[in-house]
């Protein structure tokens, strides 16, 4: 979570509950420092969205990464 509040200070957490109708599904929620309410990713911006994406990806360990990572227009 360190990694992204570098890019969004007000970023607090995720919010990774699954889909109580369809468990298979989890919807990406998080938290703001400034709101007790929780958001979707609707209500964030596509290059806040893009840096949670890539944050995510890059901190996976490496037994988990394909051997080849190809990233076209991040």
């Amino acid at each position: 979570m360190s990694n992204i509040r570098l890019a969004a200070p007000h970023f607090q957490d995720f919010d990774l509950t699954p889909d109580p109708i369809s468990p298979e599904f989890t919807m990406l929620n998080w938290h703001d420092t400034k709101s007790k309410y929780t958001f979707g990713p609707h209500q964030i911006s596509d290059g806040l969205l893009r840096i949670m994406a890539l944050t995510t990806l890059f901190l996976l360990p490496k037994e988990s990464l394909p051997s080849v990572l190809i990233i076209d227009e991040p």
